[in-house]
Formats: structure tokens, C-alpha cells, sequence
């Protein structure tokens, strides 16, 4: 009978090509670098602590340097405190870099993005596919706008109103709809517009309201980048106030009418509630370039869902 060498039968197991020579203890290979989140949003007029993640503490100190690359302008629209190296200390897991956006009213600053790109460097590994963060800005705000205003090329707000004092009705009765959109210069701001500028869109059902004096939907390019400004009760909370903010809104008759365009006022304010997404409303119509009252009150609901 043939003897089994056991020890030979494992090291053939554990893949080795001599089992005479001496394995290093613990792991030889340097720790992996990366980011670990790939995109990243930073609040206008505020900062973030951009991290670079190891696999294991270095045993020596290091700098990682990242490439600076995207349309955002450095000095412009943004900082890098302290320069574009992650410092990495001993027995540390992490180094940070401080990205500060640059206060502006530039809303097209919201279309610029930064992006970090890790460079090779010796005593660390760059993680696959983890090399390079991309920073959006961003205005931040205390209040879920995306239940009424989502991003999307056509948002549909939904609403419903009484065209009156008395309380809105239950159903689609009276329904109407136009784009919603956040602000891109104030925080906790929707507006009402088209995004093609060349056209409007119907803003509180004011294209049914002021129907009688020459105004049709492709005619009335009513638009209102600022409309309604949300505040919560309280630090996080998922309800609150909203002002319907005042300003005169410009309304366009008919070209076949030969008549100009005239200004309506807006004003007032009510409350919404982010677990139910609906937004209830009382807005004061300031009609005296038509001839009528100073404060003509409409009731509406806004919601997120339509019925």
C-alpha cells in the first residue's frame, strides 16, 4: 500500500509551487484609493469634505494628487481649500480635500460640474472604476420640492381651484396644470414656466380666468420663474407655510385682438404638507388693469399626484 504524504496533499491545495519556501506574513500589497461615492452634491454658498477612502492605514505619510477637470471655473464657482492633495497620515483611513462653492446668482452655475480625477501615485492602488468623483451644485433648502416640482423636461403640477373664496371641491373639477420648476437662485422655491422661452404656460388657471379678455393658451406666455416660497414649521419638518410671493404677472392677449398685454397682480399664501403632497392656497388677484377689485380671493390645491 502506498503512504499518503498529507503535507504535500496540502500544499497542492493551497496552490503552492515549493512548500520549502517561507511565506511573508500579513499582506504585502499597498492599500486601494478610492472615492466612495461617485457623485456628490455641494450647496452653493457652503462647503463639502470631499473623502478619499483606503482599504488599509499607510505606514507612512502620502499625498494623492486629483486632476481638476469639468466646466466649473475654479475661483468662480468654487475653491479647493488647501489645495488639490488628499494628505494622507499614518494609521489613517481617509484624507479629505474641502470643495467651497462660491457664492453667485449665475443660474447657469447649476448646469456646471466639477470632477476630481485621482492621479497615479506611488504607495497606494487606485480602486477600478473609483478614480473620479463628479461634484454638482446645488441650493439646498429644507423642503422636498421634487414632490411638485421633479426633474424632468415637463414637470406637471396638477391643481384645483373654486375660481373663488369658497373651498376647493373634491374630483377634477376645475383642473388645470403648468411646469413647475425650483428656482435655481433661491432655495425652497418653485416657479411656473415653459422651458422652451418661447412659450408660457397656465400658471393658477389664469388662462380659464382670463379668457374673456382675449387671452388663449398660445397667446397668454405667462410665466413665473418664483411663484411660491416653502417654509417648514420647524428645522425638518415635512410641513409648513408657503407665501405665494408678490410680484405682477404679465398676461398676453391675442394677436388678432390688437390689444396689448396687461399686469395682474399676485399675492398671498397658505400651507403644505410634504406626507400628503398637497399644497392648499389662497391667492389675492390684484385685477384693477382690467377693471376689477384690488383683492379678488381664489382658493386652490396643488398636488403631487394628480387625482
Amino acid at each position: 500500500m502506498k503512504t499518503v504524504n498529507m503535507f504535500a496533499c496540502l500544499c497542492l491545495l493551497l496552490g503552492w509551487l515549493g512548500c520549502e519556501q517561507e511565506q511573508p506574513l500579513g499582506n504585502p500589497a499597498p492599500p486601494t484609493a478610492g472615492f466612495g461615492n461617485l457623485t456628490a452634491a455641494v450647496v452653493v454658498d457652503s462647503f463639502l469634505d470631499v473623502q478619499l477612502l483606503l482599504s488599509k492605514p499607510l505606514e507612512r505619510p502620502l499625498e494623492v494628487e486629483a486632476a481638476v477637470e469639468g466646466d466649473a471655473v475654479a475661483g468662480e464657482d468654487f475653491v479647493l481649500e488647501g489645495g488639490n492633495r488628499f494628505v494622507l497620515e499614518p494609521g489613517q483611513l481617509n484624507g479629505v480635500v474641502r470643495v467651497r462653492a462660491l457664492p453667485s446668482d449665475d443660474p447657469t452655475r447649476l448646469d456646471r460640474i466639477v470632477q476630481l480625477r485621482l492621479l497615479p501615485t506611488e504607495g497606494v492602488r487606485l480602486a477600478e472604476g473609483r478614480e473620479v468623483l463628479t461634484l454638482v451644485f446645488s441650493l439646498g433648502g429644507q423642503v422636498n420640492l421634487e414632490l411638485w416640482a421633479p426633474n424632468e423636461t415637463f414637470p406637471q403640477l396638477f391643481g384645483y381651484t373654486s375660481f373663488g373664496p369658497e373651498p376647493v371641491a373634491t374630483g377634477r373639477t376645475n383642473e388645470f396644470f403648468a411646469f413647475a420648476f425650483a428656482s435655481r437662485t433661491t432655495p425652497d422655491v418653485i416657479g411656473f414656466y415653459h422651458p422652451n422661452p418661447d412659450w408660457g404656460v397656465n400658471a393658477f388657471n389664469m388662462i380659464r380666468i382670463y379668457s374673456d379678455f382675449n387671452v388663449s393658451s398660445a397667446s397668454a406666455f405667462i410665466r413665473i420663474p418664483e411663484a411660491l416660497k416653502f417654509s417648514p414649521d420647524s428645522p425638518g419638518a415635512s410641513f409648513g407655510t408657503v407665501e405665494v410671493i408678490p410680484q405682477m404677472v404679465t398676461v398676453t392677449r391675442m394677436e388678432s385682438s390688437g390689444l396689448p398685454p396687461f399686469e395682474i397682480g399676485i399675492s398671498g399664501g397658505g400651507a403644505y404638507d410634504e406626507r400628503t403632497g398637497t399644497i392648499q392656497l389662497d391667492v389675492f388677484f390684484d385685477e384693477t388693469a382690467i377693471g376689477g377689485a384690488e383683492n379678488v380671493l381664489r382658493k386652490y390645491v396643488l398636488e403631487a399626484e394628480r387625482r
